[in-house]
């Protein structure tokens, strides 16, 4: 059975060749959603929220928590996964604002954060912009002794009563993008998570199509956005911890595996019928002789022999030179 990334790629080739010589990168980019380039309003239900709803001894908790998830095209026939992050958080006595006073936005190997901006909203309505300059990256070492890469900057002005907003830009460059898992819950109880996320066209994807299977947690059913994302939410997450010994985060927490795949599995016998049929149609493609194939072979032959195996027209035994022409037509006929 052929690999459905393979297929993948193939069908991202074949859409890019007819236009080799125009610049991909300029085509490709995805313009960054609405609320990664302005704030969102606060609410007045926000800034008089006293207590919160999750966990009811949090210092803090995040009121929402949103993630965009792009797929861009680049030059090269690569694709890389972008996701735009959005956080909004309450901060409602010491112990929240202690915890809350540095974040630090952890990524992988071959991850990187671009575009971190934040600010705080104090109880008096004062505004306090994040200062870039005070941004910087570090190692993380965490319970079990594993270490991870992590952006931290502390926020200004941090104190009980003030919302913290807070964006970064995560891209993967591991060309992964056959699936990737979407977490919801983080170090902070979180009230409401949301997933946006597209497809890619189908002209880039063929017969894959992007499906989404939920593991330790309800999200609500896909909803189309005005925007043209979809998107699902989680509601009342604890927050997410890090215990030496424990099972690993996949079994504990709550996420969402987001995915290509060939046709519809809700019926089986129907998905594997469809999956049958269109691998053998692809494998007779690929096992069928053509003129291109056969002109190949008898150049091959040309140059690696110096004389021909095939009888010469008088059928008296072999020639004294390959003979390019009577191979040809003999492949030709058979």
């Amino acid at each position: 059975m052929l690999n459905p990334r393979r297929l993948f790629a193939l069908s991202i080739v074949t859409f890019f060749s007819p236009f080799s010589g125009i610049s991909a990168r300029a085509q490709q980019k995805a313009l960054p959603p609405a609320d990664f380039m302005a704030w969102l309003p606060v609410s007045d239900a926000e800034r008089q929220l006293k207590a919160p709803a999750v966990e009811k001894d949090a210092g803090a908790e995040v009121l929402f928590y949103r993630v965009h998830v792009v797929d861009e095209l680049l030059s090269g026939y690569d694709v890389q996964r972008v996701f735009y992050h959005y956080v909004r958080l309450k901060v409602f006595d010491e112990k929240g604002k202690e915890k809350a006073g540095t974040i630090d936005l952890t990524y992988g190997n071959r991850a990187g954060i671009l575009s971190v901006s934040g600010r705080t909203i104090k109880a008096d309505g004062t505004i306090l912009e994040l200062d870039k300059k005070g941004v910087y990256k570090r190692d993380l070492v965490r319970a079990g002794g594993l270490s991870r890469k992590a952006i931290s900057f502390a926020m200004p002005g941090v104190e009980p009563g003030a919302i913290l907003e807070y964006r970064w830009k995560e891209s993967i460059d591991d060309n992964s993008i056959f699936q990737v898992r979407l977490k919801f819950q983080r170090e902070f109880p979180i009230k409401k998570a949301t997933y946006y996320f597209q497809p890619l066209p189908e002209r880039i994807t063929g017969s894959l199509r992007m499906s989404l299977m939920s593991f330790n947690c309800q999200p609500s059913p896909v909803k189309q956005e005005n925007d043209g994302y979809s998107s699902i939410s989680v509601e009342n997450l604890p927050a997410s911890r890090n215990e030496a010994f424990s099972p690993s985060e996949a079994n504990l927490e709550a996420w969402a595996l987001l995915h290509y795949q060939l046709g519809d599995r809700k019926d089986p016998d129907k998905y594997w019928n469809e999956v049958s049929k269109k691998e053998y149609s692809e494998l007779k493609d690929t096992l069928r002789s053509n003129n291109e194939i056969k002109a190949a072979a008898v150049e091959s032959l040309s140059l690696h022999f110096t004389e021909t195996l095939v009888p010469n027209e008088a059928g008296s035994g072999p020639a004294s030179r390959f003979d390019q022409s009577q191979a040809a037509r003999r492949l030709q006929a058979g």
